[in-house]
């Protein structure tokens, strides 16, 4: 992979051979996610439908790993991106609702997103939570 990789159709990050066979596995590593989360792994092909697996992350919490194996398009450029969702431990607060789970969401090359997620089901962006001071960058 390149050191500075795009997540872009126009210019892909790898280019795979016409002999490639699917399927193919990807190696995702994460800190600070519970192990035991699942992470759900999307293929969106530049051209057809996008398709999802899962893999369990193992290790330790502060380093943890997983492995899934994708079918992907040699023909045209494929965009993976991985998201994992997870209950918090500790309580937390915002606008006097319970925020119960976060999910974080990376695309290779893009910045991680991260999502805070109330009991009610509204969805906090982990910026508004840092303006608030109830999270740190």
């Amino acid at each position: 992979m390149p050191a500075s990789p795009t997540g872009s159709y126009a210019q892909p990050d790898m280019l795979l051979p016409s002999t490639t066979t699917n399927p193919v596995t990807v190696n995702l590593s994460a800190s600070n996610i519970p192990t035991g989360t699942t992470v759900k792994v999307s293929m969106i092909p530049q051209y057809g439908s996008a398709t999802d697996v899962t893999a369990t992350l193992s290790r330790t919490n502060s380093s943890s790993t997983a492995s899934a194996s994708v079918n992907l398009s040699t023909s045209y450029a494929n965009v993976i991106m991985a998201q994992a969702t997870f209950t918090l431990l500790t309580a937390m607060f915002y606008d006097n609702e319970k925020i119960e789970k976060v999910r974080v969401a990376a695309t290779m090359g893009k910045e991680s997103e991260v999502v805070y997620i109330t009991e009610t089901g509204k969805e906090i962006k982990a910026e508004e939570l840092m303006i608030a001071g109830l999270v740190k960058r």
